[in-house]
């Protein structure tokens, strides 16, 4: 059975973002998808925007 996680509304919260990525290194999900409004808010949207690109995530924009 395939894995598959599901990461959105992240808004810029690097905390946040970095809980989810230790999560889905225990968890190791067989494909990570994101459903969007990444960055419209927060201190870091310039930061998760890059690493989320790095990953290779694909996705959404969002509705923000």
């Amino acid at each position: 059975m395939m894995r598959i996680a599901i990461v959105s509304d992240i808004h810029g919260n690097r905390t946040a973002f970095e809980a989810v990525l230790a999560d889905l290194r225990q968890t190791s999900p067989d494909l990570i998808l994101h459903g969007g409004d990444l960055a419209d808010v927060g201190a870091s949207p310039a930061e998760i925007i890059d690493r989320i690109r790095g990953l290779g995530w694909k996705g959404v924009t969002g509705n923000g």
